[in-house]
């Protein structure tokens, strides 16, 4: 990193562009809150600004009953049950589908009417809806309502049409949105914002972004990919205000051709069988569980070399906790070894710490860091003489650094490095004279594990800010962290979690490209899986120092 990429404290000459001009197509003034919350967020952000509704004034039919839609439906009448039944047993949280009033966030913003003329499946704006439109001088349409659209309609602004699509492009067109993940049992259900083109599903895709499939309920995995795609709408807008110009995803993370089918409503034979795999699986696994925990377990092994996973020496946590999220450190020729124990009586984790020997552990676990609040993922830094931990702590709001006074058992606060923003496994390296973080975070009503954000910092304890316009991950196979990054053969290597199967369910190792600058990527050089034991379930930390490695494993055992 050099000078011309530090901040600055120099003020700008340019005068503040005016907020880009933003309208919006809708089916009705009260719209999904999903929708609705988009909606708030391009409202309060101070590089747009609403300046037109267009409204579809089409004659609404009245709403078909259930028997209705049966009857009128019946090659999709196990779906229509199916989906009902669904929503009964597996009710998101936060249903992103509740009807919202936009009234209050829009305002006095114009009203325009529109009737389209409809063809069988697609939408085109008349003549005076188009002029309308065109006088609005709108810099981006956002399209949450209407059909197809086809015409003149994906012109009238000068950066197009934006619209959602709830399904990863590149191995799913068409719908419902997250079905097909679930009947097909992928790893990931995917969604993008793109700039509608006359080519169906086939646009500029603009942002991008997964979660881990919900391989029991269509219902979950719906809300849970319509929540995570909820920010892209201003992540791409603001994009747009700082470039002056589209920023569409890099020309690496697309696919040149697409193979896949168009997807539509399962037919009845789809539906019960898919339904009949999944109950299945949800009895095996319920089964499986009868008599058991899943226990996170700590596991080492000293050498010059990584030795095979097999040969790991475990340590076995009582039954009432576990261990995980182990951190080495050599502290004259000793090891120690700070990891998370999660105390089950308690719901929450602490930091704790033990020597390590090759005949194993010198003593009992020794608790050194304990808050009111979950603590996990004690990344350790070392610099200028002073040990610092960065645990995760995402429960509270911030991230927080806390510093070694008394090698191994008192830590005292440092530095609060982000606030009011939840991140979970935070990972660090010191390139160029410059700190770099790695920080999983979580938007409101979605995971820690989904995304990435690429912070740095001249030193340790911060001030951090922001590298690039957009997470440098936005999958739930890579996201977030699972050790501390090293290098390798001249490489820098970050070892991820894959969320994607189940939670930390494999170790990935990352080659990264391009630190700190606008050329950012990674892919995988290697992995490994919990496959060297039958009982194992997920691995998800890998870490060394000197000559001990270290590993977690997560393990079926009986009570």
């Amino acid at each position: 990193m050099n000078d011309a990429d530090s901040p600055t404290e120099e003020v700008s000459e340019h005068p503040t562009p005016p907020p880009l001009r933003i309208g919006l197509l809708l089916d009705d003034l009260v719209a999904p809150a999903w929708v609705a919350e988009i909606v708030r967020q391009i409202a309060e952000a101070p590089f747009a600004e609403i300046v037109l509704l267009a409204v579809d004034a089409s004659p609404k039919p009245p709403p078909k009953t259930l028997g209705e839609r049966v009857q009128t439906q019946r090659h999709a009448a196990a779906w229509i049950a199916y989906e009902r039944l669904d929503r009964a047993l597996f009710s998101p949280a936060h249903d992103p589908y509740a009807p919202v009033d936009l009234g209050p966030v829009v305002g006095d913003a114009p009203r325009l009417e529109v009737v389209p003329e409809r063809q069988r499946f697609s939408d085109r704006f008349p003549e005076p809806a188009l002029d309308a439109l065109r006088e609005a001088k709108l810099d981006v349409v956002f399209r949450f309502g209407f059909r197809i659209l086809r015409g003149e309609v994906l012109e009238v602004a000068r950066h197009g049409v934006w619209s959602y699509h709830h399904g990863d492009n590149r191995v799913n067109r068409g719908g419902p949105p997250a079905l097909w993940e679930v009947f097909r049992q992928e790893p990931t259900t995917g969604a993008i914002l793109q700039r509608l083109t006359e080519r169906l599903d086939g646009g500029e895709v603009l942002e991008r972004v997964q979660v881990p499939t919900d391989r029991r309920s269509v219902s979950r995995n719906r809300a849970a990919v319509v929540w995570r795609s909820v920010p892209l709408a201003v992540r791409a807008l603001k994009a747009l205000a700082s470039r002056g110009e589209r920023s569409p995803e890099p020309e690496y993370q697309r696919r040149m051709v697409y193979d896949g089918p168009l997807y539509r409503r399962p037919t009845n034979g789809v539906v019960l069988a898919a339904a009949g795999r999944i109950a299945m699986q949800y009895a095996r696994d319920r089964l499986r569980r009868w008599g058991t925990i899943e226990q996170w377990q700590l596991a080492y092994a000293f050498g010059s070399t990584l030795p095979e996973l097999r040969k790991f020496r475990v340590i076995e946590p009582p039954p009432d906790r576990f261990w995980a999220d182990p951190f080495p450190v050599v502290r004259d020729g000793r090891y120690f070894l700070f990891f998370e124990e999660y105390l089950l009586g308690r719901a929450k984790g602490r930091i704790a710490v033990m020597e390590l020997t090759p005949d194993g552990p010198t003593s009992d676990p020794q608790p050194v860091l304990e808050l009111d609040t979950h603590l996990s993922y004690p990344f350790l830094i070392a610099h200028e003489g002073e040990l610092y931990m960065v645990p995760e702590n995402a429960a509270s709001g911030d991230l927080r650094a806390w510093r070694c006074e008394r090698f191994p058992d008192r830590w005292q606060p440092a530095a609060t490095l982000l606030e009011g923003v939840r991140i979970a496994d935070a990972s660090f390296i010191e390139h160029q004279g410059s700190w770099f973080m790695w920080a999983p975070t979580a938007e409101p009503r979605c995971t820690t594990y989904d995304e990435t954000w690429l912070y740095v910092a001249p030193h340790p304890l911060g001030p951090y800010r922001k590298v690039g316009e957009r997470p440098v991950v936005s999958d739930p196979r890579a996201a977030r962290g699972a050790g501390a990054p090293f290098w390798r053969a001249g490489t820098l290597v970050r070892p991820a979690q894959d969320g994607s199967v189940r939670y930390g369910r494999c170790v990935r190792f990352m080659a990264v490209e391009g630190l700190g600058s606008q050329a950012y990527r990674e892919h995988e050089i290697d992995r490994f899986e919990p496959l060297w034991d039958e009982s194992l379930l997920a691995t998800h930390t890998f870490n060394q120092a000197g000559r001990l490695f270290v590993i977690d494993q997560q393990r079926r055992r009986r009570l």
